[in-house]
């Protein structure tokens, strides 16, 4: 247990985050298993919001929210129907803009 007042507000802080997060993960757990249920677009849009969601808050990685998507994505495939090319958004990795990179012009100093 902690003593300090500075460990028991920390230990607070990350139960609060604790359940906030498991919130996300499941939704996105139950939107999978609703297409394994029953493969259709809409609950492949469902698993794509959810997987994004879960990456762009830190809960999953880019990776695993990727691999969640391409599973689905297969799942429908599998069962016959075809993925709409709108519900294929571009991938975290890729949507980032490159950072332009500016040149600070160092001030002349005289010395007399």
């Amino acid at each position: 247990m902690p003593i300090t007042k500075s460990a028991i507000k920390t230990l607070k802080q990350d139960r609060s985050r604790e359940a906030v997060n498991q919130i996300i993960k499941s939704k996105v757990k139950s939107a999978f298993k609703d297409m394994k249920a029953e493969p259709s677009q809409a609950h492949l849009e469902a698993v794509y919001s959810a997987a994004d969601r879960a990456a762009k808050k830190n809960i999953f990685h880019a990776n695993k929210a990727s691999r969640i998507k391409s599973q689905a994505a297969t799942l429908l495939k599998a069962k016959g129907g075809e993925v709409a090319k709108s519900a294929i958004k571009p991938s975290l990795k890729s949507a980032a803009k490159p950072v332009k990179k500016t040149a600070v012009k160092a001030k002349k100093t005289s010395t007399k």
